[in-house]
């Protein structure tokens, strides 16, 4: 199946699909202005349909990384243009990891073209590279403790905690003995009452 003939299959039930069109090859999006880019490598078939319900220019965003990872040499604009796609990628990923976004099928579908990046076969491409340089630059600055990070919480080391296995909240050992301070007096009270109710008796 050619790419305009499943573009149209797609808009039969897809309505951003309905904002392409292939001429000559080249998907055009008509969506706040009109971008056009050549399908040179990129069948619309073998990609997952699901890509098409995320804002148009997203979809768009996604075929054109997966077009410049077969490109052999990159113009500065467009390794830019890999260089803020990542970023924006790792970005929505680190908010869904830290449950602060739910836009879990979103990031999963900008996924796509950097996971297709480790592939072997483009080893020696440009964007692959650029793909791979920002993100171990990502993970460089999360492991030097730079990037964002859960709260963290101060404690005084010498006393020990326990973990709350209802809600996940350490729970100071310091104040737990408060508690258990009040169970021993109650139970040296009531074993009081009970010998002196059998000694009065």
């Amino acid at each position: 199946m050619s790419n305009e003939e499943y573009l149209k299959y797609l808009q039969n039930y897809n309505d951003n699909a309905k904002l392409f069109q292939i001429q000559n090859n080249i998907l055009i999006l008509n969506y706040n202005g009109t971008f056009k880019m050549p399908l040179t490598h990129i069948n619309l078939s073998e990609l997952n349909p699901n890509i098409f319900n995320l804002d148009p220019r997203e979809t768009f965003q996604i075929i054109y990384v997966l077009e410049l990872l077969y490109k052999p040499n990159l113009t500065e604009s467009e390794t830019n243009f890999i260089t803020n796609y990542t970023q924006k990628y790792l970005s929505l990923n680190d908010s869904v990891l830290d449950n602060d976004s739910d836009d879990k099928d979103r990031v999963w579908c900008l996924s796509i073209p950097i996971y297709k990046a480790y592939d072997p076969m483009f080893i020696n491409s440009q964007c692959a590279t650029t793909i791979n340089n920002v993100i171990n630059n990502h993970n460089e600055i999360l492991e030097s403790g730079k990037g964002k990070q859960k709260r963290l919480v101060l404690e005084n080391k010498n006393i020990p905690t326990i973990l709350d296995e209802e809600d996940n909240l350490p729970i100071n050992l310091e104040k737990a003995g408060f508690i258990s301070l009040l169970f021993i007096v109650a139970a040296v009270i009531a074993t009081v009452s009970y010998i002196t109710y059998y000694i009065i008796r």
